[in-house]
Parts: structure tokens; C-alpha cells; sequence
């Protein structure tokens, strides 16, 4: 048994990276119509906890290779995406010969030594960091500003409540924001957040300093949105004040060139990387300057809601390092700054403050993302979106809990625990992910290396035992919840009818309900959509017993291709029922077998919601 050193550790949380990243090529393939890929998601989200949980503990592990690991999980990486990319066998057959063997020729290299190693000989670390580092971010402003990239609703709702608050206006009552569409009339709604009711999301649900940023737009357009990419270098800077070792520092660094997921929602402007870099550097000045510490973790929790997440951890952190008069100091700082950005709203109309802010864990919005909810929201078994509020809630009380009581060994491993918190959200993104491994890594230099603590076989055992139990439980309850719950919306039929542009899509279901009910439908497709298809507002009342067929149309018009497999959903603020189709050549066959697997289609990487 052995201590990880710091480059070891390193080397770990950039292995959890790159199992960030797994989830977004699968979709990117497979989309949501393969249970396997979605098996594949979940596990490595899991992995990738493990593994960046182990890179943050302070105990002593088995001598592992760890550089191997990392090799051997890119080599996988590339190789599957290259397979599965839609290019000529012949070309396949020479990149992946290419890149079979530069990967064997690493893992010889490195079979003896540490990939670190080749830091260590470099003799001017901090001019290498001061150019990769502009370099990259100069790269992330030019992309901004030249390339384009997909509009998530996000942008709009907080740049249309920017202008609102110019005018006068309080952009957290719902009916200030109501022109939003209309503003924003070329905005794609497929990158909108449908709500179960219908509609689509338009209120400001976060809190003020998310819209305050976007305040030039109104007079400098799309180009404030740069302001936010000008974000990105924070983490660059604190990586290289964090770690006095400037050629470990350099090393840490290349966590945030391998972090794809990073740099897209660096280049795509993405208010995450606001509240992310807030966050940053509070913990940075977390044992430097407690009030700074303090200040600025005002400032991310005042940007998004996430932050609150590590709130308990980060204060028994303080608690515990500097007593309770520094806790209370922390504290009474975020107060003083969320105050002073958010009070103006809370004092004009409280009750609409608090519905915004707590909008995205009550509101009737569509499921999507990664992570076992998938089950849910796509039918593979009933479980109400009630257990992942309560899943995602009980396992920030039972991570705290295990923080607390093993405070010593898991101190720096605080910023690991909200990954699988937010794995049991019912909306899971993958930048849901992206930061906690950034913030982390300017902590591990400090883990105390030369201290060895021994976790006691017993305690795992025990915890794993309730665990498990607890997990039987929920299986034991949901199994009849399954087997007696029945869909109360059933599939006759369905068919198509081409235009010149667009397609219609007719659909007879039978309604089996106790009391009538309007109904909306969802086309879940392999296209790589988040959404899915998002077909017009044409709400139909249905009553007990009545069979109807109902006309569906693309929501932007858009024309569906010829050979594609869909499953519909029909849903109104619950799914109510679901069924399997096969569009081959334009005629259309019933699927009953819920593992069947569709056939791949083209690679989107488009990561944008909000």
C-alpha cells in the first residue's frame, strides 16, 4: 500500500475527464434509442467519480499504473469514435492502424515511467504555460466571435431580462418575460426547454447576476456573450497560483485541454463558466482571505444555483480548519454579496423570486440528458420524477453526512461529491460535470502525502451494507409500482403525410383514463437532439374511453427523413403512454421489442441547454 504522489493524482482526475467525456460521444452516436449506450453512460459517469474521488482522498491505495489507465481509456476513446464515424473502411482501416500504433508505442514509453516524467525535464515551465495558455485562450475569444454555434435558450431568456430590467421592468414576474419568442423570433426552438403542460420555458429562473452580465447586450449584441468566454482564463491563472510546482502546474494544465466539455461551454459563452469561476476562487482564498472566500462564492451562488450544492461542505471545511467565528464571517459575507445583487428583486415581489429560483426542481419541464433518469423520461420502467428530487436532495444529506464523519481522509474530495448528487438530477447535462474537476485539481498539491490513514475495512463494509439495502428497498417498492402501474394513453396507429417541405405525422391512440385530460406528443428520435422531436401546440381534450387520431407537425416545419425509428411519447405534466415505430422507405412498422437497437446516425457533439 502506497500514497498517491501529486502527479499521480493528476493523473487520476484527468483519467475522470476523459470518462466525462464517453457519455457525450455515445449520444452522440447512439442518441437516446440504445438501452446499451445508455448502460455505457451511466457507468462511466460512475467511473468517472471513482476515479476522481480517489484522486481527492487522503488514504493509501494499491500501486497502480495509473498512466496506462489514462492511455489505454484515450486509446478507446479515439478508436470507437473513429469507428463509428461515417468515413470510407479503407480510410478507417488506415487512421485506426495509425492510431493503434502510437498508442502501443506510449504505453512501451511510459511502461516504466510516469507520463509527469517529461515535465519534469523541461527547463522554462512558466514561458510554456504563459504561451499554451494564450494561446488557448486566444483561440476560445476567436471562436466566439467568428464561429457559430447553437443558441441555447439560455442566452435569450437571460439577455431578454437584461433588457427588461434596463426598461424599467422586473424580469421575474412571468409576464414581463412573455414576449421573449417574439423578440427572439429566429431563436430554434429545438434548443428550447419544453415545459409538460406545453410551452416552453420563458421565465428568468436564476438568479440576478446571470442576467445582470448579459446587461451590453443591449447595445453591443451578440458580442457580450464574449465577455463571458473572457471567464475561461480564470481557471488557467489559479491552476498556476495554486500549485508552487510550475512543472506540475503545467501538467495540471493540460486537465483543462483535455476537458472538451470545458472548452465548448468556454467558447459557447455559457453562463456556467461564470458561477464556475466564482467558485474557483473562493476556494482558492479559501485559507488565504476568508472574507474574499466569501465574497465570491456570494458572487457564483448569485450566477446559478449549483454552488449552493458544496454550501454545507465548503462551510465545515471552514469550520473545522478556522473555528466557528470564521465560519460565521464566510457566511455573513455570501449574505452581504447575494444581497446586494439579488435584494432588489426579492424586496419587489418575493413570492416571484423564489418560484424562479426553485423553477428548475419544480417546474414541469421535459427530462433529458444522460444518467438514469433516462430510464424515466424514455418509459424503460415508471418511476416518477418525484424520486430523483428525492434521491438528488437525500444524497447531498448522506454525502454530507459521510463528509463529517470522515473529515480527515475525504477533506479535499468535497468538490467530488456533487457529481453523483447531480447524476440523480432528473435533468442531467454533461456540463453538469465539466467544472467539479477543474475546481478540485488546484486542491490536490495540499493533500498531506507524507500522513498515511487506513480506511477501516469495517466502516466500508457497513456503509456498503445500508447502501445496499437501501437500493434493495427502492427496487423491492418500485418493482409492483411497475408491474401495477398501466399507461393510460395507448398507440392504434400511425402514419405520415408528405408535403413539399414539411412532414405530418397522424397518430390514433385510445385514452384509458379516469377523468379527461389534455394530451401533447414527444417524438423521441436518434438524431442527437436532446429534445426530440418537438411537434406544434395542438393540445387535444381526451375522455374515458374515446379513441381519436390526432394531426402532428414538426414545430420548426422541418421535413423528416425518409428512413428513421421513433419512439413516441404521449404526455400532459406525466408521461402517459408510449410506442415504438420504424419509418423504412416511408412505410411505417411497429416495434415491440424495447431493447431493439436503431440504426446509428450522423455524430452531433452539441452539447447546448442551458
Amino acid at each position: 500500500m502506497v500514497n498517491m504522489s501529486p502527479n499521480e493524482r493528476i493523473t487520476v482526475n484527468e483519467i475522470s475527464i476523459l470518462f466525462f467525456i464517453i457519455p457525450l460521444i455515445l449520444f452522440g452516436f447512439f442518441g437516446y434509442l440504445n438501452i446499451y449506450a445508455i448502460i455505457l453512460e451511466s457507468l462511466s459517469i460512475i467511473l468517472s467519480f471513482i476515479f476522481l474521488f480517489i484522486s481527492n482522498i487522503n488514504i493509501e491505495t494499491k500501486k497502480i499504473n495509473y498512466e496506462e489507465i489514462f492511455i489505454i481509456t484515450g486509446f478507446i476513446m479515439v478508436f470507437a469514435t473513429i469507428t463509428f464515424l461515417p468515413l470510407y473502411i479503407y480510410y478507417k482501416i488506415i487512421i485506426l492502424t495509425g492510431i493503434s500504433a502510437f498508442f502501443i508505442y506510449m504505453i512501451y514509453k511510459f511502461r516504466n515511467n510516469s507520463i509527469y516524467s517529461g515535465f519534469e525535464r523541461l527547463r522554462n515551465p512558466v514561458l510554456i504555460y504563459t504561451i499554451i495558455t494564450l494561446v488557448t485562450f486566444s483561440g476560445i475569444i476567436l471562436a466566439n466571435i467568428f464561429i457559430k454555434y447553437g443558441i441555447g435558450d439560455e442566452y435569450i431568456i437571460d439577455s431578454y431580462a437584461s433588457m427588461k430590467f434596463l426598461s424599467g421592468k422586473n424580469p421575474y414576474i412571468p409576464e414581463n418575460m412573455s414576449g421573449l419568442f417574439s423578440y427572439f423570433s429566429n431563436f430554434n426552438l429545438d434548443y428550447s426547454t419544453p415545459i409538460m403542460t406545453g410551452g416552453y420555458v420563458h421565465i428568468m429562473d436564476y438568479p440576478a447576476l446571470a442576467f445582470i452580465v448579459y446587461l451590453p447586450y443591449k447595445y453591443i449584441g451578440r458580442f457580450s456573450y464574449t465577455i463571458i468566454s473572457g471567464l475561461s482564463i480564470i481557471p488557467f491563472i489559479l491552476i498556476y497560483k495554486s500549485i508552487e510546482n510550475k512543472k506540475l502546474a503545467l501538467f495540471a494544465m493540460m486537465s483543462l485541454l483535455i476537458n472538451i466539455p470545458f472548452l465548448y461551454v468556454s467558447y459557447a459563452a455559457l453562463i456556467g463558466i461564470l458561477w464556475a469561476s466564482m467558485l474557483m476562487i473562493s476556494y482558492y482564498y479559501i485559507n488565504k482571505n476568508i472574507g474574499l472566500s466569501g465574497i465570491f462564492f456570494g458572487l457564483a451562488v448569485s450566477a446559478k444555483q449549483f454552488p449552493a450544492i458544496i454550501f454545507p461542505f465548503m462551510l465545515y471545511m471552514i469550520y473545522r480548519e478556522s473555528g466557528l467565528k470564521a465560519a460565521a464571517k464566510w457566511v455573513s459575507f455570501i449574505i452581504m454579496v447575494f444581497l446586494l445583487i439579488n435584494g432588489y428583486f426579492i424586496y419587489l415581489s418575493p413570492v416571484h423570486y423564489i418560484k424562479a429560483v426553485l423553477a428548475p426542481e419544480i417546474l414541469d419541464i421535459y427530462g433529458i440528458g444522460y444518467g438514469i433518469s433516462q430510464i424515466s423520461f424514455l418509459g424503460y420502467a415508471y418511476i416518477p420524477k418525484l424520486f430523483f428530487s428525492i434521491a438528488f436532495f437525500g444524497s447531498i444529506i448522506l454525502f454530507l453526512i459521510l463528509y463529517i464523519m470522515r473529515y480527515d481522509e475525504f477533506k479535499y474530495a468535497l468538490f467530488v461529491f456533487p457529481v453523483l448528487i447531480m447524476f440523480f438530477n432528473y435533468r442531467v447535462l454533461l456540463q453538469y460535470f465539466t467544472y467539479w474537476p477543474i475546481i478540485s485539481i488546484i486542491g490536490l498539491e495540499s493533500v498531506p502525502y507524507a500522513r498515511k490513514i487506513r480506511i477501516d475495512l469495517k466502516t466500508v463494509k457497513r456503509v456498503s451494507t445500508y447502501a445496499f439495502s437501501i437500493l434493495l428497498v427502492l427496487i423491492i417498492v418500485f418493482i409492483p409500482v411497475n408491474i401495477l402501474h398501466e399507461n393510460t394513453v395507448h398507440f392504434d396507429s400511425l402514419s405520415l403525410e408528405r408535403g413539399d417541405n414539411s412532414t405530418f405525422i397522424y397518430v390514433t391512440v385510445t385514452y384509458t383514463g379516469k377523468v379527461p385530460t389534455e394530451i401533447l406528443f414527444r417524438g423521441i428520435i436518434n438524431q442527437t437532439n436532446y429534445n426530440g422531436i418537438i411537434f406544434n401546440e395542438n393540445k387535444t381534450i381526451v375522455y374515458p374511453g374515446e379513441t381519436v387520431t390526432i394531426k402532428l407537425m414538426p414545430v420548426r416545419g422541418e421535413k423528416i427523413p425518409s428512413n428513421f425509428v421513433v419512439r413516441m411519447v404521449a404526455y400532459y405534466k406525466n408521461n402517459l403512454g408510449y410506442s415504438n415505430y420504424m419509418v423504412k422507405n416511408n412505410k411505417v412498422y411497429r416495434i415491440s421489442d424495447l431493447l431493439y437497437i436503431p440504426p446509428q446516425n450522423k455524430l452531433s457533439l452539441n452539447p447546448i441547454q442551458p
